[in-house]
């Protein structure tokens, strides 16, 4: 249950345990040296009722499927090349349609740009957001599980110290099989794209993951 890539590694590719669920993106390549290349399909989303009243759950994620009731940490690297007004890309926790965490930064032309995350439990949706610093669409994201909590987190780069954007709780049975990997969606139409550095889906280390500090 874990998968290590650098997409920016000569020679990378996608490794094999990694499936592309609902549907593939309009396209995926690994360009070398650079990274993983997403171009979402149009119109692709992940929202559930609340307040909008729609129903939305074809965001494009490339997914571990991660062993029954066991921690994890996932972690990504992502450029945005955006287009359209929420245009996004980040990390996705999937247990089936009603139940499900997203995260990532949403393009709002002329900014800011809005860091955010999803906790959707039993068919509704909620959002937590905040503004991302100015012309920020390189970006890093983090989820780790410890029982039925989840952290959220995200930062600029490695020189700078995790940020705790969000603690959920979501009491899916610790038995429930989950998805686990990077996705990217253009709700309002043919968006821009993303690029993908890294993604890793793994136990977390011994003190790596806190509350405070």
């Amino acid at each position: 249950m874990s998968v290590s890539v650098d997409f920016t590694a000569p020679g990378a590719t996608v490794p094999a345990c990694l499936a592309w669920r609902p549907s593939a993106p309009t396209e995926a390549h690994v360009v070398d040296g650079v990274g993983l290349h997403v171009q979402p399909g149009p119109k692709t989303d992940a929202w559930m009722r609340t307040h909008y009243g729609f129903e939305n759950r074809n965001a494009q994620q490339l997914a571990l499927s991660v062993d029954d009731g066991v921690d994890f940490v996932a972690v990504t690297r992502v450029t945005m090349h955006p287009k359209l007004q929420y245009d996004q890309a980040g990390l996705y926790v999937w247990f089936d349609d009603d139940n499900w965490i997203k995260t990532s930064c949403e393009f709002i032309p002329g900014g800011p740009h809005k860091l955010g995350c999803v906790v959707t439990q039993h068919g509704f949706s909620d959002w937590s957001t905040s503004p991302a610093a100015a012309g920020t669409l390189d970006l890093q994201f983090r989820i780790a599980r410890i029982g039925d909590a989840y952290l959220v987190h995200t930062r600029r780069s490695d020189a700078e110290p995790w940020f705790l954007a969000r603690l959920a709780r979501l009491p899916v049975a610790p038995s429930a099989r989950c998805h686990v990997g990077l996705y990217a969606c253009c709700p309002m139409g043919e968006g821009g794209h993303a690029v993908f550095a890294a993604l890793e889906v793994r136990p977390p280390r011994e003190g790596e993951v806190t509350l405070h500090g």
